[in-house]
């Protein structure tokens, strides 16, 4: 048997799973527990975009520390659902 690679799924969201409830919820989560509001059109205005760049729209300017402790939490949260 061969190791050679046969094939590779690319997977973009929404294509094979839809992932924006998870995420959604996790970014409700991390939003709630840092008293920041996130509304419905807050979410789908910056869904997509990097972490970075919605902590920049909704929680304002952070050090690039804060914004990764921020980025893995929320991110734990997501695999965690």
């Amino acid at each position: 048997m061969s190791n050679t690679i046969q094939a590779v799924i690319w997977d973009l969201d929404g294509v094979i799973i839809d992932s924006a409830n998870e995420h959604r919820r996790a970014w409700e989560r991390l939003a709630k527990e840092e008293s920041v509001k996130l509304t419905d059109e807050d979410f789908w205005a910056t869904f997509g975009k990097r972490n970075n760049d919605i902590f920049a729209i909704l929680w304002g300017p952070l050090t690039p520390e804060q914004a990764q402790l921020l980025g893995n939490r929320k991110e734990t949260y997501f695999r965690d659902l």
